[in-house]
């Protein structure tokens, strides 16, 4: 079992600033977990921490039941893929692999057949007597990961082991290490992977579950698809998704029956099971007597469509000041009142789209999200 239990996890520097704030996370036995969050969020410090390469000043980690807190990193049973390989340029990729197990002082016989057998699961049998200089970045960090292997450790680190890679590479790669993360629980290896990115596309590919940090504090936990269509809060809703959710700040009025909200100037009826919704959280936060609000309303640019159907009856129109046409689709910039949105339409339906042209949108009120002005909260799940 390689299950890592976080709790009230703290780091305070000795200057005083503290970058963790009391977080707690279950990062169950051979899951993928992914830490994502903009630059300074400390999802770094947390990985170095379970890593046992930072100090930790407040709380506990635990790896297959068993705290480390005060354990050096080589008998926590981790191995660490990093950003910058790491790799000894002296030694050839065989010899890189195979060092962690010659300080073990494994057999030769045995470290010979991890090495082979890692290397073609990477497909780097051919690159065993390189060196690392006479390797591409995407082949290096094949021997960094390859050498994290070898190793059989209980858990796998990567501290943002794709960020210098290129674009193509770096969607073969990604591709590549859930391929391996599969392939190793299919043969009963121990596969508990924490994965860090500041990239949301990588994680949301990646990981089983993704964890969502912001200034040391974890904002949520969930997976992919839950994270997208059911963010908690403003921030998720707009770290997650590419193109980002389109954010306007909106009036909403409560009627007979179902709420409305007015954004740059026009009124969208709210459809009656977003109005509940709505209604039993103003009850819970003692606001049920509201009759309006200022509120934020937010729309992915996937339900923001050029067409009416049954479910975006209602629509405004706006001007549009900037097409990315990337293909299949076509990413739609237009104004509302002086206020900007994007619009994900396909790309055929986008060909007769110009700059400068008036263009009539429809909105799915039924996918839109509902934040509180103060607290950011959604209000609408």
């Amino acid at each position: 079992m390689a299950e890592i239990l976080i709790e009230k996890l703290e780091k305070t520097y000795p200057s005083g600033f503290k970058a963790v704030h009391g977080i707690d996370l279950k990062i169950k036995d051979g899951e993928f977990m992914v830490f994502v969050g903009p630059s300074g969020c400390a999802k770094s410090t947390v990985l170095r921490m379970i890593a046992g390469l930072e100090e930790i000043t407040g709380g506990t980690i635990s790896i297959g039941g068993r705290v480390v807190n005060n354990l050096d990193p080589k008998d926590r049973k981790i191995a660490m893929v990093f950003q910058n390989y790491a790799l000894y340029p002296h030694m050839t990729v065989y010899e890189n692999m195979a060092f962690g197990l010659k300080l073990a002082k494994l057999p030769k016989k045995e470290i010979a057949q991890r090495v082979k057998a890692a290397a073609a699961k990477l497909e780097i049998e051919h690159l065993l007597d390189r060196k690392p200089k006479d390797m591409s970045g995407g082949q290096r960090q094949r021997v960094a990961v390859g050498r994290a292997i070898v190793r059989k450790p209980d858990v796998f680190l990567f501290d943002e082991p794709l960020s210098n890679l290129d674009a193509k590479l770096r969607i073969s790669m990604r591709a590549r290490l859930v391929q391996l993360h599969r392939e190793l629980k299919k043969e009963g290896q121990t596969a508990t992977m924490v994965y860090v990115t500041h990239d949301q596309v990588e994680a949301m590919t990646m990981g089983d579950r993704i964890t969502v940090l912001k200034d040391g504090v974890i904002l949520q936990i969930d997976t992919p698809l839950n994270l997208y269509n059911s963010p908690l809060n403003k921030f998720v809703a707009g770290f997650i998704g590419s193109p980002s959710m389109n954010f306007q700040d909106a009036l909403l009025e409560q009627s007979e029956d179902n709420f409305t909200v007015t954004i740059s100037g026009h009124k969208f009826a709210l459809p009656h099971a977003k109005s509940e919704k709505i209604r039993k959280h103003l009850d819970i936060a003692g606001k049920g007597s509201l009759t309006s609000a200022n509120v934020a309303l937010g729309i992915r640019p996937d339900h923001i469509e050029e067409k009416p159907n049954n479910t975006n009856k209602e629509g405004f129109e706006g001007e549009i000041t900037l097409i990315e046409k990337m293909g299949n689709e076509s990413y739609c910039y237009f104004k509302v009142a002086g206020n900007e949105y994007v619009a994900r339409i396909n790309g055929e339906a986008s060909a007769h789209l110009q700059i400068g042209d008036k263009q009539k949108f429809y909105i799915r009120m039924d996918k839109c999200h509902i934040f509180d002005a103060e607290t950011e909260r959604n209000i609408s799940l």
